[in-house]
């Protein structure tokens, strides 16, 4: 049986992303483990028939002393269960596998960008700074014998290479995590495209990379010009995050009546069914989770021309894309199709069409099968 082990910073972010994914990987012959800091998933996902390890994981870079607990104990996780494949997936699990990594020399590593995230996007001087170091350790971990690099869109793996990380033979491109395209699926009837008011949601963490400000702020505008549109914000805070939106700026926004804020919402379903639109301005991207399972839904996109949204926002094919940072693009692109229910509709059926045929969940989990399969091969 092929043993592989996951390691992820939080439960809520396998659970969302690779809970699927990797319950499919059990029924090819896989034995799975999920590494990870456990808070509300650990019995469901055991339910599953998946294996659990306890990783006191903390998302920011600035506790150390927390850090070297994680990096000890992924040392002893490996030397308990024995994989032949440790998964890694962000920063944080990759950074914190340095020792295992030198420790298990034949122990296959893949190292899993899930976009680059802030660190890699930022102008901030600290930013800056703190990424000269992150950067070296990386490149200490990704060029050993034993480590692979798994990204989600072709500009990661420019950047990757460029970076140092690895030699391009030993980065591997697989568009996410797959999307049950028969779970998240178009029910007809639910939105009117011909009603008076539609609404535009985006789907997201509260926080500043993910355009947040950008969105707010076109929706005044468009609000200021025209009643016929609903602006929602659907997410959790994320204070852990840099950039995080305070409850307070939201609570401000909504009592101006510029944007309904609906928190985290547990059923994907009640974010998309009313949306006419999903726009996500983000300023980076792997490859969004929220993006695939809107156009799944076949709803009409609108996101930015950046890395990762642009590989499923298909410009003037399953959206329109806009310029990152940019308010006055973004409500064009709104306006535009608010004037335009059939464009709507046509983007909408485009994105469906599309996510089927690239991004299904079947597709993803042959993928990476055959990418296990490949790595196994390898002698060290």
């Amino acid at each position: 049986m092929k043993n592989v082990m996951f390691l992820l910073s939080t439960d809520w972010a396998y659970y969302s992303h690779r809970f699927e994914l990797t319950r499919r990987l059990l029924k090819k012959g896989y034995r799975v483990t999920i590494g990870t800091k456990y808070v509300n998933y650990r019995k469901v996902i055991e339910s599953a028939g998946l294996y659990t390890a306890h990783v006191p994981y903390e998302r920011s870079l600035k506790n150390p002393i927390a850090d070297s607990f994680a990096v000890l104990r992924i040392v002893h996780l490996v030397a308990k269960t024995k994989p032949q494949i440790v998964h890694t997936v962000a920063l944080k699990p990759i950074l914190t596998s340095i020792l295992a990594v030198v420790i298990f020399k034949k122990v296959k590593f893949v190292h899993a960008f899930a976009g680059m995230g802030h660190l890699f996007s930022s102008n901030d001087s600290s930013a800056k700074i703190m990424r000269k170091f992150v950067v070296a350790f990386l490149k200490f971990i990704t060029n050993r014998e034993n480590c692979w690099i798994l990204v989600q869109n072709n500009d990661d793996k420019e950047l990757v290479s460029k970076l140092g990380f690895a030699d391009s033979s030993r980065v591997r491109v697989i568009g996410g995590s797959g999307i049950d395209t028969e779970m998240y699926k178009p029910i007809p009837g639910v939105v009117d495209t011909s009603s008076q008011t539609s609404v535009v949601v985006l789907p997201a963490r509260m926080v500043l990379n993910k355009g947040i400000v950008e969105y707010v702020e076109a929706a005044r505008i468009v609000l200021s010009r025209r009643a016929d549109v609903k602006f929602v914000l659907a997410g959790a805070l994320d204070y852990d995050s840099v950039g995080a939106v305070t409850k307070k700026q939201l609570d401000q926004w909504q009592k101006e009546g510029i944007v309904e804020w609906v928190g985290h919402v547990n059923d994907v379903h009640d974010i998309y069914k009313e949306a006419a639109i999903v726009c996500l301005p983000s300023y980076r991207e792997g490859l969004p989770r929220a993006l695939l399972e809107a156009a799944s839904y076949g709803k009409a996109l609108i996101s930015t021309d950046v890395p990762g949204c642009r590989e499923i926002c298909l410009d003037e094919c399953t959206g329109l894309l806009v310029k990152e940072r940019d308010v006055s693009t973004l409500v064009t692109a709104i306006e535009r199709l608010l004037d335009d229910k059939t464009l709507i509709d046509k983007y909408g059926q485009s994105a469906r069409a599309y996510v089927v045929e690239k991004f299904s969940i079947d597709s993803i989990v042959d993928q990476t099968d055959s990418f296990y399969k490949s790595i196994l091969t390898c002698s060290l």
